[in-house]
């Protein structure tokens, strides 16, 4: 007979039977024979895997409750017992069926899940909230243009990982990821209907890191000028990217400023590269001046539907528009100061002379004269002068709209909206000259900006001057291709 002072080695089954156990192996043949279920001995215990799995994963499904074996209530009896709380020696889990229940994801995905929280963990602002994205599972076919963006980001993941380990199998495995995303952007870019511009955007700027970090090492001018060279080319579309996103640029940090980078020692005398360096680190600060100003609206939206506009909230909202403002305006005089500080300096700086416009077109040109620069840089500082004082002044404008109204605001509502509308026909009269190169950014963008602000205009002077301005786009997609004028980037949605 069996016994429960431990020192019998009877089947589990057979000491609660209190009958005699023939200690076969595995499994006794006196439970077999009498058609019993042997739950092993104390030093080997049978486990139903498969009733564990599916418990633990929550599966109620009528088949799996009718497929359910002797095994589990007894399992489950046996596992919360005291007595056999910590058996002693080593235990051996057994399961006389066995079934897939999920397929375990593959050592690339695994890798490549790796490589992104990596890269993740190491990024900030918008990129990293892009690049976070690509490791939520997709449950819907991806677009072409998300599909790309997921390229792009792989690439750039997998090279930087591969040079932060030194894992040169790794770096040509992403150049390689890196030609696949390339091939899928150029076939984006070149889809009559680009609809996602968003996605393209942030692909692009992808790209633009991958081949800084990646083909040509740390950004320095004494030990890599090619890769200066390249960051000044894709400096403006990394900016756009991030102006569009409406969150702040990576080339608004200190180690990434224009000036420090491609113009270390060029300052004085004046020159028209030092000028586009200068004007591209101010217009790298205003996507998070607009990034500051969308968050006081979303608090302000979510304390009018909370009802909870005490004075106190108000007060707190006031303190953060005037600081908004002050910031912008800070900005805006010192962009003025470098401007009367270049043309003193040389005064053949933005050097220009002013001709009779005596041409017809449809829509009929608005102004009465036409700039001829005495160079094209000389025109592209002017220009992109123009959009950068047109983006401060709007944000202005649209700050001033969230503080009670008073003379002194009226009084720099009054001048923000003067220098823009100098501004846009600065640029109107400026765009035959530099129409000769159509891609030219220094074109493109300071139009766009310009066309963004008339939208929201019905003063019939400025309508004839946006139809004038969609004219010239349409002249431009004509010559150079759909994207260069997609008419998405800086739609009229945005405020």
């Amino acid at each position: 007979m069996g016994n429960n002072k431990g020192r019998s080695k009877a089947c589990i089954t057979c000491l609660r039977r209190r009958v005699m156990c023939d200690q076969q192996r595995p499994a006794c043949l006196r439970c077999t024979r009498s058609n019993f279920v042997c739950l092993g001995y104390r030093e080997m215990l049978f486990i139903d895997a498969k009733a564990q799995v599916l418990r633990r994963i929550g599966c109620t499904s009528q088949s799996v409750l009718g497929n359910k074996t002797p095994s589990l209530e007894v399992t489950k009896e046996y596992q919360t017992g005291g007595h056999f709380a910590q058996p002693a020696g080593p235990r051996l889990f057994c399961d006389y069926e066995t079934t897939t229940i999920w397929s375990a994801p593959s050592e690339v995905a695994m890798r490549q899940t790796q490589f992104i929280s990596y890269l993740v963990a190491r990024l900030d602002g918008p990129m990293e909230t892009i690049c976070r994205s690509q490791l939520s599972p997709s449950y819907h076919a991806d677009s072409l243009e998300q599909m790309a963006r997921k390229q792009c980001f792989l690439a750039l993941a997998t090279s930087f990982y591969g040079l932060a380990h030194s894992q040169p199998p790794v770096v040509h495995h992403g150049r390689r990821l890196y030609l696949q995303a390339l091939n899928m952007v150029n076939r984006t870019i070149s889809g009559c209907d680009s609809t996602g511009v968003s996605e393209t955007l942030s692909s692009v700027v992808a790209l633009c890191l991958h081949e800084l970090f990646s083909m040509h090492g740390a950004t320095s001018r004494k030990s890599n000028p090619l890769a200066v060279a390249l960051l000044e080319v894709t400096r403006p579309m990394m900016i756009v990217a991030a102006l569009y996103a409406r969150r702040p640029s990576l080339m608004a940090q200190p180690d990434w400023s224009a000036r420090a980078i491609c113009v270390p020692n060029d300052y004085f005398p004046p020159s028209h590269r030092s000028a586009l360096a200068y004007l591209l680190d101010a217009l790298a600060q205003i996507p998070a001046l607009y990034h500051e100003h969308d968050a006081i609206l979303s608090r302000q939206s979510a304390n009018l539907l909370g009802q909870t506009t005490s004075e106190i909230n108000r007060r707190e909202a006031s303190t953060s528009v005037q600081a908004l403002l002050g910031r912008s305006l800070s900005l805006r005089d010192d962009i003025h100061v470098q401007d009367a500080y270049w043309t003193a300096s040389n005064p053949k700086f933005k050097l220009f002379s002013v001709s009779r416009a005596i041409e017809t077109s449809t829509p009929p040109y608005p102004c009465k004269d036409k700039i001829h620069f005495s160079s094209l840089q000389a025109a592209n500082v002017a220009t992109l002068y123009d959009a950068v004082v047109i983006l401060i002044n709007q944000l202005v404008v649209s700050s001033l709209s969230l503080l009670p109204g008073s003379d002194v605001h009226v009084i720099v509502q009054a001048e923000a909206s003067e220098q823009t509308s100098a501004a846009i026909i600065h640029i109107i009269k400026s765009v035959d000259f530099q129409l000769s190169p159509p891609g030219n950014f220094y074109l493109l963008f300071p139009i766009r900006v310009a066309h963004r602000v008339l939208l929201q205009s019905q003063v019939p002077q400025d309508i004839a001057k946006r139809l004038w301005l969609e004219g010239v786009l349409c002249s431009i997609k004509e010559r150079v291709g759909t994207w260069m004028s997609n008419d998405y980037i800086f739609g009229a949605g945005k405020s």
